[in-house]
């Protein structure tokens, strides 16, 4: 309750990022039932918020995707293809 709280002090309406709050109750359901396909009732929420924030997301050009390929060649040096995480995290 106290987090709460302390969110409405701040002015903040729910802790959505702003892109989110475009969204209308029709559009949530939407996503909902796509990720339901079996119509259990159930979806995972972290695929749910990965669609959202991909639903969001610029699409890279093909300049961008050229430069991500090199920082992650440069990033896994003696590793190959391979690329931890942490590394993954690093480029920009």
């Amino acid at each position: 309750m106290r987090k709460l709280e302390n969110s409405k002090t701040l002015g903040d309406e729910g802790s959505l990022p702003e892109d989110w709050r475009s969204f209308t109750e029709y559009d949530f359901w939407n996503m909902i039932r796509n990720l339901d396909k079996y119509n259990n009732g159930v979806i995972n929420w972290k695929q749910l918020a990965s669609f959202i924030l991909l639903l969001k997301s610029p699409l890279p050009t093909d300049k961008n995707i050229e430069d991500y390929k090199q920082s992650l060649e440069f990033l896994s040096g003696k590793n190959g293809d391979k690329i931890s995480g942490e590394l993954f995290t690093k480029v920009n």
